[in-house]
């Protein structure tokens, strides 16, 4: 019998092409074209997603996040953007499927081990995945459109330029290879988790 996984999370965040570099804001106009239409990503894409909105309305208005209290979780298009400012991400809801609405269960995370946050450009390959930030596991909560959300402890490690953040697939090892299939979450063991710390700490 399998034994369970040893708590830790990589989760798939969409790369959110801000102002001032990557992660720095909400999309730019031209980075929502990216996500939306150029390399549509399920949330990006669909109509209820405020990006999604503004691009099909005001897409050439550069100055509407400034209408905004980003202090506000619920005024942001996506937790993709709020990484490094709440520290938390979720497993998502179903978008098709008889359990359409629902929030994807996340079983195995356990209170201190480490949840991983990997992305990579829209035109690089899988294999270009980056480790852009870390947090220790404080607890988990649910929230209607992210799903069940873990929460940053003490712990939180940013890679000061994503672009040359260590490479995911070279610490997660696979049958497949570097392929990410469905799903925003992979469990990591504890082995391949303290070897990602490392040398994100080295970038941080």
């Amino acid at each position: 019998m399998p034994s369970k996984p040893d708590g830790n999370v990589a989760f798939k965040v969409t790369w959110v092409y801000g102002n001032h570099g990557p992660f720095s804001s909400p999309c730019t106009p031209s980075g929502r074209k990216i996500n939306i239409v150029d390399s549509p990503k399920v949330w990006c894409s669909q109509p209820d997603c405020c990006c999604s909105k503004i691009y099909k309305q005001e897409k050439n208005r550069g100055d509407y996040w400034q209408h905004y209290d980003r202090k506000d979780f619920d005024e942001w298009p996506c937790y993709d953007t709020l990484i490094f400012i709440r520290w938390q991400f979720g497993s998502g809801i179903y978008h098709h499927g008889p359990n359409k609405g629902d929030p994807i269960p996340i079983k195995h995370w356990r209170a201190g081990k480490l949840a991983f946050l990997t992305s990579k450009e829209a035109d690089k390959p899988e294999g270009e995945r980056r480790i852009v930030g870390c947090f220790s596991i404080a607890g988990m909560t649910q929230h209607p459109d992210w799903g069940h959300v873990l929460h940053g402890g003490s712990l939180r490690l940013r890679a000061v330029n994503p672009i040359q953040a260590p490479l995911y697939w070279n610490f997660h090892h696979q049958s497949a290879g570097p392929k990410w299939n469905t799903g925003l979450f992979r469990y990591v063991p504890d082995h391949e988790a303290q070897d990602m710390l490392t040398a994100l700490i080295q970038t941080s």
